[in-house]
């Protein structure tokens, strides 16, 4: 996993509001016990009801305030990446540097051992050619 990987959440969904009572039930005479117990479990109900969307609005909420942490953390984590591959490179080309200096530092030593090498083989050559020429003129 990188900082390019996007994890699927679930989206936020509209939550409908809590409705109150339409009419107050203080004003509603109750005539039997099984009423009484039906309006009692809908007061029940409609208290579960409340908890439960107030639970759902807390956790898109905290859903909400996850998303924008994880937005961020993978920001950070893309800065460490790039600077870690920033720091990968210049290592990188710092040893490169290393290897042409010491290529570079090789080479003038071959060419000063060359130029020495080749000063005596032209002072040899001219030696040759001083004495060709000197058996030349004794020859004429």
């Amino acid at each position: 996993m990188n900082s390019q990987t996007d994890l699927q959440h679930a989206t936020a969904h509209t939550i409908s509001p809590i409705k109150k009572l339409h009419a107050p039930v203080t004003n509603i005479h109750l005539a039997t016990a099984n009423k009484i117990l039906l309006l009692a479990s809908l007061h029940q109900a409609e208290a579960a009801n409340v908890a439960l969307k107030k639970c759902i609005i807390t956790l898109q909420a905290s859903n909400v305030l996850n998303e924008m942490y994880c937005v961020k953390i993978r920001s950070q984590l893309a800065h460490q990446e790039s600077k870690k591959q920033f720091e990968e490179a210049q290592t990188r080309a710092a040893a490169e540097k290393r290897i042409r200096t010491k290529e570079r530092k090789r080479h003038a030593e071959a060419l000063t051992d060359w130029k020495k090498l080749e000063d005596a083989r032209k002072a040899e050559n001219k030696a040759q050619q001083e004495h060709y020429y000197k058996a030349l003129q004794i020859l004429t």
